[in-house]
């Protein structure tokens, strides 16, 4: 399965959304440099827009969704994360390698979308990595999908 990176996201503080960059810096098993997850247990989240427009569809309430809200890294175009299980591997440019770590998180209470529209993507869809090789990422990058373990 191949995608590209729609958007590269970064915040300060937890529990905010993240303001979207066009450039950022991987660094193994740390994350993205100057993001608040920076060498955390869950150092880099990523979310399919396919899947977030999809789920928007759903909602009774029409909202307006930008990159970053969910407080995503990276988000994905053309590429589901929806059969994506603990283990698999995501390479970006075939040479930045990033392992799936987790899948889902509990939503937390200030979160906004939920407020909003009555539930969240990110306890079901959002995913979670630990960086094996960093580099440079860029908005348009490739992005595969690897149903392999490494």
């Amino acid at each position: 399965m191949i995608g590209k990176i729609v958007s590269i996201n970064i915040s300060k503080n937890t529990g905010t959304k993240k303001v979207p960059i066009k450039t950022a810096i991987l660094k193994k098993n740390c994350g993205i440099v100057g993001d608040v997850h920076y060498k955390t247990k869950r150092p880099l989240s990523l979310l399919s827009w396919d899947d977030v427009e999809k789920w928007q569809k759903k909602l009774k309430t029409k909202i307006v969704l930008k990159y970053g809200i969910f407080a995503e890294n990276i988000s994905l175009k053309n590429i589901s994360l929806k059969k994506v299980t603990i283990g698999n591997i995501l390479t970006i440019n075939n040479k930045i390698k990033l392992k799936i770590i987790a899948i889902g998180k509990r939503c937390h209470s200030k979160c906004e979308i939920k407020k909003i529209a009555g539930s969240c993507i990110m306890p079901k869809f959002g995913i979670f990595a630990k960086v094996l090789s960093g580099g440079k990422i860029c908005v348009g990058d490739i992005v595969k999908l690897n149903f392999k373990y490494n």
